[in-house]
């Protein structure tokens, strides 16, 4: 199962974690947990990559001026 695992992963261009994994597994007609999926990819060395941009701060607080109220 480990290489099926990792043949949907390098197909995901390896951003599916266990979850989507699970759900690919399960449409290929292949019943297993999550969970287990999860550590076959932990032991093999399998990480999903986020393509998911950081958080940009666009305003920075003046600390000394006062809280507006509320």
């Amino acid at each position: 199962m480990t290489e099926q695992i990792t043949t949907i992963h390098r197909i995901s261009d390896f951003t599916y974690g266990c979850p989507r994994i699970t759900v690919e597994l399960a449409d290929l007609g292949i019943k297993a947990n999550h969970k287990c999926v999860g550590r076959l990819m932990r032991e093999a060395g399998i990480k999903s990559v986020s393509r998911r941009r950081g958080f940009v701060v666009t305003t920075y607080r003046n600390m000394r001026d006062r809280l507006a109220p509320d």
